[in-house]
This record gives C-alpha cells, sequence and structure tokens, in this order.
C-alpha cells in the first residue's frame, strides 16, 4: 500500500468523523438557521489558486505553533493521567476512563499506549460487564483503536459487537462497519449496511449518512463521478438539514472527498479551490487551537500538486506539515496525521523526483521511529510498500528484503494470481533485487514474465496511485535495462538487443502516456460515436483500478473469500469490456487508441515505415548508464552501451544549453558553443553505430532525459577548435556539425513514429496558410512602430533581441495581460505570407484578431501551414494554469480565456502538413516531466498535423525571422521534406547571413547555433 497518494487518510478521517457524528444530537432545522451556522464558511474560496505553494505556508505561519489553550497539549496532559485506587475498583469507571485516556494518547500519536488502554478497557467491559452509559459508543471507539493499530480483523469483530449492543444510533454503527467493508475489500456488505442506514429513518427524513455511505461506496469503485455528485448532495443536505458545531467539520469531509473525486477526474485546479476553501474555514473558525488539522490540509493539498506533477510545491507543503507535527510534538505511533505521514509523503515524492538518496533516510527513519513505537502498524502499513522496497533495492538492500519480497509475492501469487498487476510488480521487484545483487541472467526470466503483465494497459489502467505506479514501472524498467546490458557486455545479441528496445520504448512510453492521459481525457471529442467510446473507456479503467485496489485491500486486510471472489469476477468482466472497447477504437479511430494505449512496435514494424534514406535513432539513460539504439532501414538494431548516465548527460548538456539559452544582455554576452562537449557527445553515443548510420541521410529522434533540451544538429562529428574570427561568431562556419551530414526530426515514441507514418496523404487542394500572431494581451499594448531599436555602436554592445518568456513567476499573481508584447513577429508572420503568396486580409489575423475565438471559428482542416506566433505557456506560469496552452489575445467579451489548452487543441481539426509554434521556447516540455517532446506539439499532432516546427529556446528577433521566411520560401521552390529545408536553410543562415549595422557594416555572423539552430522539425510525416 503507498500511503500518501492513497488517500488512506481520509478513512481514518471518516472514522473520527462517523464517532464524533454519534455523539451530537441532530436536529433538522430550517434552511435559515442552518445558513446562520454554516455560512461563514460555506461560501469562502481563493478567487484563483496561485503558482506556488508560497502564499499557503505564509497565509498560515502564524498558526504554526499551539497557544497554552491549545487542544494538543490538554491531550498530552489528559495521556498522562493515571488512575486512582478508588477508581480502579469501579469497573464501569475504570473502563471510561481508560477509554477517555486512549482517545488522549490516539491525539498525540501514541498509539501503543492508545492500544494498551483500549484493549484493558475492553477486557474489563468482556469480564466485569459494568454497566456503561454507552456501550455502543465505548465499543465503537475501541474498534477504531483496534483499527489505528492495524488488526483490521479484530477491528472489525469489535465493531459486530458495538453495532449488536447499541440501543441507538443505528446509522452511526452501521456507518463505521460500511467503512471497515470497503477498507477490506468487501464492496456487497457495505452496500448492505447502506441500505440499513436508510432503513434507520424510515419515514423521515433521509439521514445523511446515506449520501455519506454513497460517496464512499462509488469512490471505493471508481466511479469518481458519482462520488463527485454524492459529496455535493451530501454537503447540500447537511446544510439544509442539520444544525450544530458538528456541520462544518462534516461539511470538510465533504469537501475532502470531493477534492479527491476531482482529483481523480483530473480536475487538480477545481480539487485545489475546495482544499482551500477547507483550510481558510479551518483557520478563520479556529486558528491555531487545531494546528494538527492544518498540518493534514496542507497534506491534502500536497497530495494535488503531486497529482498534477508540481512537485516542488507538494514538497513544501508537506514539510511545513512536519512542522507543524513537531511544534506540537506529535509522536510516531499513529499513521492518522503527525511525523509519520508528513514524512512518509515526503519519501513517496522524492522518490517520484529521483531523489533516492533523501528519500532513503526518510524511509529508515520511519522504519526506526514508527516501526519501533508501533511495530504491528509497520508491518501493515510500510514493510511491504513497494515504493520502499524497490528503494531498497536502488540504495541497498537490507538483509531482510529478499525475504520481504519473497513474502509478499508468495501471498499476492495466492490470493490475487500470478497473473494480477500487483504480482508480477512484485515479481519484477524480486528480479530487480537479483539483478542488483550480481546475478543480471538469472534475473532476466523474470523481469520478462512480470513485464508480460505489467505493459498490457487493461491490467496497469488505474492500478494504484497511477503516477507512483507508473514511475515504479519506469525505474524497474531501468534496472532490467542494466541487466541486459550487463549480460550483453558491449556484444551486439539481435535478440538481446531487441529486447532492450522494446523495454527502453516502453518504459518512455509510461512517461509520454502520463503526460497527455489527462488532457485527452478533457479534450473536445466532436465524433459522438468516438465520445461515447472514449467515456466508456475511461470509465472502465478507472473502475479496474479502483477494483483492482479493492482485491489487494481484501487479500491484505482479511477479507473473507466471497468477497475476494466477487471482486475478481468484476474485475475480469471490465477487462473484457474494455479490451472490446479498445479494439474497436483501435479499428474505427486509430488515432486516438494510439494515445491512450500506445504499443511500442517492434524492429520489423518500425523498418517498414522508415524510408530508403532514414534511420531512427531512440536514447535512454539509466542511473548507470546511456543506451542509444539504432534502427537502419535493413538489418538487425545497434544498440550503443556508454558511461553517459542520468545524471552525466545532464552535466554534459548544461553547458550547451548555458550557450543556447544564456542570460545575456548583449551579443558579447553570449557565451562560446563548446564544440568539445558536443563532440564528446557525438564520439560517445552515435559514432560507434556509425556503420548503421552510413546509409542514412534523415535521422528519426526519439529523445531522452536531457537530450530533450538539445538539437541533435548542434553535435559536432569531428574533433574541432574554433580559430578566433574578426568577425564576430564567424569562427564557427567551418565546424562540423552533425547537421552537415544529416537532417533530423524529432519524435514523441516509437509508436507515434509508426502511427504518423500511417497517416494517409493529404488533399491536394488547401489554402496555403492560416496565420495568428502578435496579440494584444493588455488595452494600450505598444504597437510595433512605437517599439524602440537598438541603436548599438559596436557589434559586441550590440542589445540582444530576443522574444521574451513568460517572467511570471515571481509575480504573486499572474494572469494575460501580465505577458509581454511580440511586436517582431507581426513582421515574420506576414514575411511568411508573401512566401507562400497568402491573402493577408484573409489568412493573416494578428493584434486583437489573433484571438482564442478566431481560432475555433477559423476552419483549419483546409489549411497546409497553419503559424501560432505567440508566447508558449507551460503550467504554473499563469494562475490556475495547470494544462501547456498558447497565450491568445485578450478576450474582447465572455466566453473565453485568452488561451488555447492542450485539451483545446487537441479537440481542433487540422489536416496541416506544417503547424508552426513560432514563440518563445515552445519546445520545453510541458511542465509534468515530460522530457522530450513539448505537450503542446503533441496536441497539434493528435489533432491532425503532420509536423511542427517548435523552437527549443528563447529566439534572437532578427535571424528567426530570416530562418523561417527563407525555409518556406526554399521548401516551397525545391519541393523537398521540412527537415531537409529547415537543414539547408539554416546551414545557409549559418555559413553566409550576417546581421549588418545601419551603415552596412557586419556586425557579427549567424554562425553561433544560437541563431541557426532554435528550430526543429517535431513529427514523423515532413
Amino acid at each position: 500500500m503507498t500511503f500518501p497518494c492513497s488517500h488512506t487518510r481520509y478513512f481514518f478521517l471518516v472514522i473520527i468523523t462517523l464517532t464524533f457524528l454519534g455523539c451530537k444530537t441532530e436536529e433538522t432545522v430550517s434552511l435559515h438557521e442552518a445558513k446562520t451556522i454554516t455560512a461563514e464558511f460555506v461560501g469562502k474560496t481563493f478567487k484563483t489558486p496561485p503558482r506556488s505553494s508560497e502564499d499557503l505556508i505564509e497565509l498560515a505561519k502564524t498558526h504554526d505553533r499551539p497557544p497554552a489553550s491549545d487542544t494538543m497539549a490538554q491531550s498530552r496532559l489528559e495521556a498522562k493521567a493515571e488512575p486512582s485506587g478508588e477508581l480502579k475498583n469501579d469497573p464501569a469507571a475504570y473502563a471510561e476512563f481508560l477509554k477517555e485516556r486512549s482517545e488522549a494518547r490516539r491525539r498525540i500519536g501514541d498509539i501503543p499506549g492508545s492500544l494498551k488502554d483500549t484493549r484493558l478497557a475492553y477486557k474489563i467491559f468482556i469480564r466485569d460487564e459494568p454497566q456503561l452509559s454507552d456501550v455502543g459508543k465505548f465499543l465503537r471507539r475501541i474498534a477504531w483503536s483496534e483499527f489505528l493499530g492495524g488488526d483490521y480483523t479484530e477491528a472489525l469483530r469489535i465493531a459486530e459487537l458495538a453495532y449488536e449492543q447499541a440501543a441507538g444510533s443505528i446509522h452511526t454503527h452501521a456507518g463505521q462497519l460500511l467503512f471497515l467493508a470497503t477498507f477490506r475489500g468487501d464492496v456487497e456488505a457495505a452496500k448492505r449496511y447502506l441500505s440499513e442506514i436508510e432503513l434507520a429513518r424510515l419515514g423521515k427524513t433521509k439521514h445523511h449518512g446515506v449520501y455519506r455511505g454513497q460517496m464512499f461506496i462509488a469512490w471505493a469503485e471508481g466511479r469518481w463521478a458519482d462520488a463527485e455528485q454524492a459529496a455535493r448532495d451530501w454537503k447540500d443536505h447537511l446544510i439544509q438539514n442539520y444544525s450544530g458545531d458538528w456541520v462544518p467539520d462534516a461539511i470538510n469531509l465533504s469537501n475532502d472527498i470531493l477534492a479527491i473525486a476531482l482529483t481523480e477526474q483530473g480536475r487538480m485546479q477545481e480539487a485545489e479551490l475546495v482544499l482551500r476553501e477547507n483550510l481558510l474555514e479551518e483557520l478563520e473558525r479556529f486558528g491555531s487551537s487545531r494546528a494538527m488539522n492544518v498540518a493534514e490540509l496542507y497534506g491534502d493539498i500536497a497530495r494535488v500538486y503531486l497529482s498534477a506533477g508540481r512537485l516542488e510545491d507538494a514538497l513544501a507543503l508537506s514539510r511545513q506539515s512536519c512542522v507543524i507535527a513537531r511544534k506540537l510534538k506529535m509522536g510516531w505511533g499513529s499513521i492518522q496525521g503527525g511525523l509519520l505521514e508528513c514524512i512518509w509523503f515526503q519519501a513517496n515524492a522524492q522518490f517520484a523526483m529521483r531523489r533516492f538518496k533523501p528519500a532513503r533516510e526518510m524511509y529508515d527513519r520511519i522504519k526506526e521511529e514508527y516501526g519501533r513505537n508501533n511495530p504491528q502498524g509497520f508491518d501493515s502499513h510500510i514493510r511491504d510498500d513497494p515504493n520502499r522496497l524497490l528503494l531498497l533495492i536502488l540504495t541497498g538492500a537490507e538483509a531482510d528484503t529478499g525475504s520481504v519480497v519473497d513474502g509478499l509475492l508468495a501471498r499476492l501469487s495466492e490470493t490475487l494470481g500470478p497473473k494480477h498487476y500487483r504480482s508480477a510488480e512484485a515479481k519484477a521487484i524480486k528480479a530487480a533485487l537479483l539483478a542488483r545483487s550480481g546475478e543480471p541472467a538469472a534475473s532476466l526470466p523474470q523481469f520478462r514474465e512480470a513485464f508480460a503483465v505489467m505493459s498490457r494497459r487493461s491490467q496497469s489502467a488505474g492500478e494504484g496511485d497511477a503516477g507512483l505506479v507508473r514511475q515504479r514501472f519506469v525505474y524497474l524498467s531501468e534496472v532490467y535495462l542494466d541487466a541486459i546490458a550487463d549480460v550483453l557486455a558491449g556484444k551486439q545479441t539481435p535478440a538481446l538487443v531487441e529486447e532492450a528496445f522494446r523495454v527502453a520504448a516502453e518504459a518512455r512510453a509510461q512517461r509520454v502516456g502520463a503526460a497527455v492521459s489527462a488532457s485527452v481525457s478533457r479534450s473536445r471529442i466532436t465524433n459522438p460515436e468516438l465520445a461515447e467510446l472514449a467515456r466508456r473507456e475511461q470509465d472502465a479503467q478507472r473502475q479496474i483500478g479502483a477494483l483492482h485496489k479493492l482485491l489487494a485491500n481484501a487479500t491484505l486486510r482479511g477479507g473473507s473469500d466471497a468477497a475476494r471472489e466477487q471482486l475478481r469476477s468484476r474485475v475480469n468482466g471490465l477487462r473484457a469490456a474494455r479490451n472490446a472497447i479498445l479494439k474497436e477504437l483501435e479499428q474505427r479511430f486509430p488515432a486516438y487508441a494510439e494515445i491512450i494505449n500506445p504499443k511500442p512496435p517492434g524492429r520489423a514494424s518500425i523498418q517498414r515505415a522508415l524510408r530508403r534514406d532514414e534511420a531512427l535513432v531512440s536514447f535512454y539513460f539509466t542511473e548507470r548508464r546511456g543506451l542509444t539504439f539504432v534502427v537502419p532501414k535493413s538489418g538487425p538494431i545497434t544498440q550503443v552501451d556508454s558511461s553517459v548516465s542520468r545524471r552525466k548527460i545532464a552535466e554534459r548538456i548544461a553547458p550547451l544549453r548555458a550557450a543556447l539559452d544564456p542570460d545575456a544582455a548583449t551579443v558579447g554576452d553570449i557565451p562560446a558553443f563548446d564544440v568539445e562537449v558536443a563532440w564528446a557527445l557525438y564520439r560517445d553515443l552515435l559514432y560507434p553505430a556509425r556503420r548503421a548510420l552510413k546509409d542514412a541521410s534523415h535521422l528519426v529522434v526519439v529523445n531522452h532525459a536531457a537530450m530533450g533540451q538539445l538539437p541533435l544538429a548542434v553535435l559536432t562529428t569531428k574533433p574541432v577548435k574554433p580559430a578566433r574570427s574578426a568577425l564576430l561568431f564567424a569562427e564557427y562556419r567551418e565546424t562540423p556539425w552533425l547537421a552537415r551530414r544529416w537532417s533530423s526530426a524529432v519524435v514523441a515514441s516509437e509508436a507515434a513514429f509508426a502511427a504518423g507514418r500511417s497517416i494517409p496523404p493529404a488533399p491536394s487542394v488547401r489554402r496555403e496558410l492560416v496565420a495568428f500572431g502578435d496579440p494584444v494581451f493588455r488595452p494600450g499594448q505598444i504597437a510595433p512602430a512605437q517599439v524602440a531599436s537598438a541603436a548599438p555602436v559596436q557589434s559586441r554592445g550590440l542589445r540582444l533581441r530576443r522574444r521574451s518568456i513568460p517572467r511570471t513567476l515571481r509575480l504573486r499573481s499572474a494572469s494575460l495581460s501580465d505577458l509581454s508584447p511580440l511586436p517582431d513577429t507581426r513582421e515574420e508572420v506576414e514575411a511568411i505570407a508573401v512566401a507562400l503568396k497568402a491573402n493577408l486580409g484573409e489568412d493573416v489575423f494578428l493584434g486583437v484578431e489573433a484571438s482564442e475565438k478566431r481560432v475555433k471559428t477559423t476552419d483549419l482542416s483546409n489549411r497546409r501551414v497553419v503559424v501560432f506566433a505567440t508566447h508558449g505557456l507551460v503550467p504554473g506560469d499563469l494562475d490556475g494554469l495547470s494544462q501547456p496552452a498558447l497565450a491568445m489575445a485578450t478576450p474582447q467579451s465572455g466566453g473565453e480565456d485568452g488561451l488555447l489548452t492542450l485539451s483545446e487543441i487537441m479537440g481542433l481539426r487540422l489536416n496541416a502538413d506544417l503547424v508552426v509554434l513560432s514563440a518563445c521556447n515552445t519546445a520545453a516540455g510541458d511542465g509534468a516531466g515530460a522530457e522530450a517532446i513539448s505537450g503542446l506539439a503533441r496536441g497539434f499532432l493528435y489533432a491532425g498535423a503532420r509536423a511542427l516546427l517548435v523552437s527549443g529556446w528563447p529566439v534572437e528577433t532578427t535571424s528567426a525571422r530570416l530562418l523561417t521566411t527563407k525555409l518556406f520560401e526554399r521548401q516551397k521552390k525545391e519541393k523537398i521534406t521540412w527537415p531537409e529545408a529547415l537543414r539547408r536553410t539554416s546551414l545557409a543562415l549559418a555559413d553566409k547571413e550576417v546581421y549588418r549595422l545601419k551603415d552596412g557594416r557586419a556586425a557579427f555572423s549567424y554562425a553561433h547555433p544560437l541563431f541557426w539552430a532554435p528550430f526543429f522539425i517535431v513529427g514523423s510525416s515532413g
């Protein structure tokens, strides 16, 4: 079980709420009276979520230390209380005392002490049968303590006894049993308890527990839209029908579940707003008197950030949660709140970010502290956590790691079956342990068996916490790749090389799939048949994932054989239904199917798609090595195994990027481009495969890790030392750039390449161009004629005029109007239109006309070239922006937000040979971990573009205008592919063009790759 993102804390919060609500007198009141009680917080919300966690921490800085009257301080006093001799002689009073002290110890995190008290209280109850005022409530709290301690079977037994002993509040006891049933994977039992809650108020107003029960059952089954609606219904019902100081807490709980449902549906911004409402209400109602609640809300928002890929923000909030827990002197004994929860979350977040050393230190601390304070809880919650086990293998296994892995694999295989995803993952973890223990050959058969199951999308769909499951898949793939490489030891064994090629493609597909899946589900699908199939497929996917978790819970938490069999049957039925839908999608809508269910092609499929003069080059970098795979038009795959690990490739790329995207105010400030590093990269990654590349003149490139930040064209194929020249940058004119030998285009994956080559030819009759540029972001934006031009005196002092990038992250709040104008793009767009002989009045939209509405209302399906000359944005650039987008003109009326988001792009209908994203840094990725291809580029390819021209860094304005306009002139005149046209145009710019002063003198050459290499082609059909 993976705690921080599996929302287990909400289950604990449910139990607390059920117990708390059972103590209150519930009266039906008028709507007016209810509003008087709840209006203070029901409608409160932040207008827009900011782009970082800093404001949240600032908001609660004054609430991170408890006052003298803090309830935690009171709990610590109660936890230390000792009974008098007289009290011990009264069984009823002594049992009540123990129960209350148990509650106090639970609140401060002393679970062993809490369990000791509750078990003694229960022993007194059984032995002496004291006359307690509320036996049901007494037993219900004991059941809760057993649950927190990790003994789920005992918790269920005592909860059932509490239900039998209850004289009233049947709904509360049934609610606890409903929760325990869902937690143990027995949904049918949960539904029976829900029926009893419904019957308990027969003839009266529906009890709010009905909505609550419906919400949790929908949640357990992965019916997130139903869970969302039930949470909203529960909240509305509470506001309209109940009063009392318990109502705000219950409403906050409904908001917690609502946030989970929204997160699972990919609606991160809405989820964050809901949780911010809870945080604001908590601070305004209680200040710092319930500081632990603030800490837990930090954790809840951090989970949303983690799901949205905002890992640093997630860590910042989780750290602040730990700050509060330490100041409250919370112990390590409880899994609910306190130090364990926030440190566990940080460990998993660090693990997701490849920061293995700090993650390991945190897990070791958890084992030491929590394992000592609550060994049963450690065994139940932490010991078998797959993140922890894999991390141990990656950083140095402990003495008992093998036996723990073997035990987990045996239990899962016996109860879930060997074909279940979790069983296969446990086998892969065992294989990784073998590989890292010096037995790579012995690990390969187990890796093969495991990946045969794990690679099937119908198996892995929605399994567990999707992001962390995918990350584990990637890490296991990399250990698998290292094992193959160790067995190969530099030899070219075709079968093993092809196996490694498939594993690398699968690992890369996990990253690409993660980056686009949310946008696919949100994209506008105009075909009603596809929309219905897509909805059914997504619903089945979510339910399979949820039922997998329930089945695992039923296995690991003592669920009945009948419950497990029922769940298996439902999973198998849903899997068969989803496979049938996927088959229909593949047949009728192959482009959509390729994105949601990519199947990396093998060598034969790729070679069929390659043209005679092409080769495919794909990179993969593990923590130990760099792998290059070269697939020629015919013959075996060549694998290059180098010492360039993931860390080393980042170190080598960094100085090259510094020269291409410098912090330079003038031309003279531009750093030299390190051709020695560029040659070293070519020497280590490509030179050993020169025989496989000898017949190719065009390379199809699948990038990975930091290689996605560098166009292949700027590598050098020979060692060279440029001599200083009189004309600035002219020393690079004779450099043996890779571009002198090969043209290149980047694709997102091997599967995307093969799919792109299957696109039917474009119609012969289309209009040449539609272009959108220089949008107006705010009233009074400076017109192009008013922009001052540089008036330099000498070449090195020339102001470096690059298209500005959105520098909004430093702003407290940022909107479209905070973006800087891009007046130079107007000239570029008009020059392209002239080159293509387009109609400036009908095909070019500038200023206020470069709007989101204009894009959506223009027929883009009959244009050969589509140009967007504007800012490319990534999540966090503007308030509330959660996906990549293009910034369009500020809307003149309502209905639009001025942003063409990835999901909206995927809903466009294109039939273009080329889409130009002539903005700043449009190839930077989508801000959620995509490493090779811009999220925007993927969206346009999905919408029907055959290829894209994107920029890798903020372009210099004059050279960019020259490059793009001459590119179109050359391609139209010479009738060559877009990659070849770009190669020839770029080299012509580097070798011949110069920047001239007003008097005609040459100021500097464009031979530095900052000027000639910012653009590259994305797509396989250029």
